[in-house]
């Protein structure tokens, strides 16, 4: 059922991508301590993706409201380690001014291979992982350098 849902939807963009991964299709492979739960009882969840904000998260427009934030990657900036460092640090406000209770960032090609969310609680993703919020189980699959040498998670 999965692999059939992933090649029709042929993700073309990072939401879409987010979006054919959010299948609960194998039970979850936690890497990181699991991120706050919803409520047990909660029958719908409001997933919330953007990307590619480069350090410019500030001047977006205001970010709809939902249960599960999830950042799929490049919210640095170019430039050296002072300049990224305070990146983190303005992203982590950013973020912890979300109303999202759940906020997944997972790693892209400009962004530290570490990085902590202690201002907002976000958990950052740089492995292939699978991340169980509420009823939903998100898969991701982190920029890797080079070749990929973590197993993708099983869908």
């Amino acid at each position: 059922r999965c692999s059939e849902v992933m090649r029709l939807l042929r993700p073309t963009t990072a939401a879409a991508a987010v979006a054919s991964l959010l299948l609960h299709c194998s039970p979850p492979q936690h890497r990181r301590a699991p991120p706050p739960r919803l409520a047990d009882d909660a029958d719908e969840i409001r997933i919330v993706c953007v990307s590619d904000t480069h350090g410019f998260e500030g001047q977006l427009p205001p970010v709809p409201p939902g249960d599960l934030l999830i950042h799929c990657g490049d919210f640095a900036p170019d430039g050296g380690s002072t300049v990224r460092l305070r990146a983190v640090e303005a992203f982590d406000e950013w973020l912890a001014a979300q109303p999202h209770k759940v906020k997944l960032v997972i790693r892209g090609n400009h962004d530290p291979r570490s990085a902590t969310f202690p201002v907002s609680g976000a958990t950052y993703i740089c492995k292939p992982t699978s991340v169980t919020v509420g009823s939903v189980v998100v898969h991701s699959v982190p920029y890797t350098r080079g070749r990929l040498r973590e197993p993708i998670p099983p869908c």
